[in-house]
């Protein structure tokens, strides 16, 4: 046996070991796995992600799902490499431009009807992060230390897991069959969605819905859950509604993505989506988003939920329809992504801009005097309605650019001058 497979074995059963021996909690006990030191941040082309995709094969296995692609060998049994999808991207950044290696992960669950079960419905989940900082982290010194990445998004994959478990116990329910799907490079771009959408098309796998998790580890006391995406099929709110009274979330429905999610490029070939989110907070991209933080109860409740959501969906007789959104509502993360202010963005509803949980310490906001709890209404002297008309504006700026950002505090309007910075 190769000996990376011997020391690789080895590391994990001493964090099997180590976790449950620290948790009674299997969704605390997931993200504690692989928020860990041995996966390294999970950033996308490191020995990280690789090992990351490796656990999640076996974890995949482990749960009986079908692999996505059929094997070129002529055993009958299962291997966890079999999971495996690998594909090549660039991932660009101000400073370099480096091609690497991905791997994302697919299992099937197979529905049971005559025709339907030819049509996949894919839950996805992003499991790479930002390793140790570096350009995409927020924090200021850039040094060089561990983002674990617990909600950011081990969270998302717990409740993937927990759900394709779910469905594997219900599986005879199930009239279309389900995609599981752990993707690699999120944190670029959607590099790895982008890819294996690609990669369904060429094999003309009929893909009628996808539902994303990502960030849904922080849900509050509330059970205030945000849903993007709802108004991409006009089957998705009756659903949303009926499945919701069994569990009672206070659901924040936006009409449009958010971003460069992994529901992204599905929605760019006209398959409608729902975005699962807890909220922002001030750990995203730091050291400090740690699994002690997540709410696992939260977790299991959406996961629940979810799985609800996807038995009933598979089994409407009817295609599921979709509906295009505004050309300006749903758009790729600019080229431009190194432009930056700072502010911490708080996604409940409102009718009115955007409001704020703060920013980041040493930001432009920051600077210029943002506070928790600012609504932002107008930016650049242009009206703010959402948050994607304040990307929409920032996007048309250069670093070194003085604007003007007003929000209300306490009702009343604040004018602050913001000098864009560079990220």
């Amino acid at each position: 046996m190769n000996k990376q497979y011997i020391y690789f074995f080895f590391l994990l059963t001493s964090i099997f070991a180590i976790s449950r021996n620290s948790f009674s909690d299997p969704i605390l006990e997931e993200v504690s796995i692989l928020s860990s030191n041995f996966f390294m941040g999970r950033s996308a082309g490191t020995i990280g992600a690789e090992r990351t995709a490796d656990y999640l094969s076996y974890r995949f296995k482990e749960l009986g799902l079908e692999p996505f692609q059929k094997n070129d060998h002529h055993e009958t049994k299962v291997r966890k490499k079999d999971f495996l999808i690998p594909f090549t991207c660039v991932l660009d950044s101000t400073i370099s431009t480096q091609s690497i290696q991905g791997n994302n992960v697919v299992g099937i669950i197979r529905g049971n009807h005559s025709s339907l079960k030819n049509e996949y419905i894919v839950i996805g989940a992003h499991f790479d992060h930002i390793g140790f900082g570096g350009k995409l982290s927020y924090l200021k010194s850039r040094d060089s230390v561990l983002h674990p990445g617990a909600d950011d998004n081990a969270s998302g994959i717990a409740a993937l897991l927990t759900i394709a478990r779910s469905l594997q116990s219900k599986k005879d329910a199930l009239k279309r069959s389900v995609l599981v799907v752990a993707f690699d490079a999120e944190e670029w771009n959607a590099k790895g969605s982008e890819a294996l959408v690609k990669q369904f098309l060429q094999s003309n796998t009929h893909i009628v819905a996808m539902i994303n998790l990502d960030m849904v580890g922080r849900l509050d006391s509330l059970k205030n859950l945000i849903v993007y995406g709802t108004k991409t099929s006009p089957q998705w709110e009756p659903l949303l509604e009926k499945r919701n009274l069994d569990f009672q979330f206070q659901l924040s429905k936006i009409n449009d993505g958010f971003g460069a999610g992994d529901h992204l490029p599905f929605y760019r070939q006209s398959i409608p989506f729902l975005f699962f989110f807890t909220g922002a907070h001030t750990d995203y991209h730091r050291p400090t988003d740690v699994a002690t933080k997540i709410n696992s109860q939260g977790i299991e409740m959406i996961s629940q939920w979810v799985t609800s959501l996807v038995i009933e969906l598979s089994q409407i007789e009817e295609a599921i329809a979709f509906t295009p959104l505004p050309e300006k509502v749903v758009t790729k993360r600019s080229n431009k992504f190194h432009v930056y202010v700072g502010v911490i963005p708080d996604f409940k509803n409102t009718e009115k801009g955007f409001f704020l949980l703060g920013a980041t310490e040493h930001s432009p906001a920051h600077r210029a005097g943002v506070q928790s709890g600012d609504q932002v209404i107008e930016f650049d002297g242009k009206p703010v309605n959402s948050l994607q008309d304040y990307m929409t504006i920032l996007d048309q700026h250069h670093p070194g650019d003085e604007v003007t950002m007003v929000v209300l505090r306490n009702n009343e309007p604040i004018t602050l001058k913001i000098v864009i910075g560079m990220k």
